[in-house]
């Protein structure tokens, strides 16, 4: 019998459009044989739609998105409901799992999986608690250094600190990062929002733009010569598998939104299901676009050092389906720095695991599998305590104690 695939993708976040493309290629490699799927779009206004024509980029590229029809979920049932009349809500289908191609705010920081988790859907990604941290750069940082990972120096504070008082806020940087300094929202991706600051003029600048995206803001200490590596872990609990090393190619300080995202090629093939052309526009789209030397020509030692940090970090996330970790190599000095970690990457990373002989339409199998496995380990568990606490409770209210 097939499962019922939702996938969800969009978002009220600014990474709307890539989560968009990463759906996209997702639906086209999906097993049709194995899954019924229905794509929910969640729009920029947060509303749920499903429809016909979300499972093609063409729907999306012209401005005029369908409407389709309004869903939901509700706690204590996986199934997806289509609201009627005003009031009304409709059955439309039970779920057995959902691919979740969210980047950024209100998808993978925690929201959407603390949903599913209240009304009993598995769900690929990882859980509410690792996809919160890993969100929040300013916490990961302090989750790496407890792990004894390298991490550049770095300070952070809130909007309403520097609101108030933008001079303290701007020393206490200068005093931790020093110049070159790169300031960044604490919660979002893709590169958005990010600033290369050379002076104290640059970073009051950044400082405000970064602001505008985020309530919380970090300035860590720049690198000058350096080069990044990216590594993917795939599996759950005990089974984890740890990618090859790759070496993104940019010209840059630090990779932008457009080299990450629009510096593709024309007439590239995906990974799609026996050999068709990825529908979600036949080009290097989405991470997988960017240029990048896989596996990347670095030291052994360095190429270890990588991997292992990938797969401790992994396993102390309790960590589950693909995730990349982003690291930076210090020319210099030789230091391998941990960057931050891609819970729900783009293009969901299968670029890494096509070159492992682990097919696009394989990656999505395992995910699926894996969220059925947390699921089920997650419904062993106990989750009643009976006490009379209550009845004590409710006994000394009636006698007035």
């Amino acid at each position: 019998m097939k499962k019922n695939l939702v996938i969800f993708f969009g978002g009220r976040s600014c990474e709307h459009e890539i989560s968009i493309i990463t759906a996209q290629q997702a639906i086209a490699n999906i097993d049709r044989g194995k899954y019924e799927i229905f794509p929910v779009y969640i729009a920029p206004d947060g509303v749920w739609r499903h429809g016909r024509g979300y499972d093609r980029l063409q729907s999306f590229a012209s401005g005029a998105v369908p409407k389709g029809a309004e869903v939901l979920l509700t706690p204590g049932s996986p199934v997806l409901y289509r609201r009627a009349k005003p009031g009304r809500i409709k059955p439309v289908i039970c779920i057995h799992a959902a691919l979740l191609c969210m980047h950024g705010l209100n998808g993978e920081d925690g929201a959407l999986q603390g949903l599913l988790e209240l009304s009993g859907v598995p769900y690929t990604s990882c859980n509410v608690q690792a996809s919160g941290a890993c969100m929040d750069k300013i916490v990961s940082k302090f989750l790496f250094k407890g792990l004894g990972l390298p991490v550049t120096e770095f300070a952070w504070f809130t909007a309403g600190e520097f609101e108030r008082g933008p001079e303290a806020c701007l020393d206490r940087a200068e005093k931790a990062a020093g110049y070159p300094c790169i300031v960044k929202p604490a919660n979002l991706g893709s590169s958005i929002g990010i600033s290369v600051c050379p002076d104290r003029s640059a970073l009051r600048a950044a400082v405000a733009t970064a602001a505008a995206f985020d309530r919380r803001v970090l300035v860590e200490r720049g690198l000058t010569d350096f080069f990044e590596l990216n590594c993917s872990a795939l599996g759950i609990e005990n089974d984890v598998k740890i990618s090859e090393c790759e070496r993104p190619a940019a010209w840059h300080e630090f990779l932008t939104f457009e080299d990450k995202y629009m510096s593709g090629g024309k007439g590239d093939r995906s990974g799609g299901q026996n050999g068709k052309e990825n529908a979600a526009g036949g080009g290097k789209i989405g991470m997988h676009g960017l240029k990048r030397e896989l596996p990347a020509r670095i030291e052994p030692a360095v190429r270890d050092a990588v991997r292992e940090a990938t797969e401790r970090v992994f396993r102390t996330l309790n960590a589950k389906g693909v995730v990349r970790v982003d690291f930076l190599v210090d020319k210099k000095t030789g230091t391998v720095y941990i960057n931050e970690v891609n819970t729900i990457p783009g293009s969901l990373s299968f670029y890494f695991w096509e070159r492992e002989g682990v097919e696009f339409p394989q990656l999505i199998d395992r995910l699926v599998y894996f969220a059925g496995c947390e699921h089920g380990l997650k419904a062993g568990l106990q989750y009643a305590y009976k006490t009379d606490v209550v009845s004590q409770a409710a006994r000394a209210t009636k006698t007035g104690k």
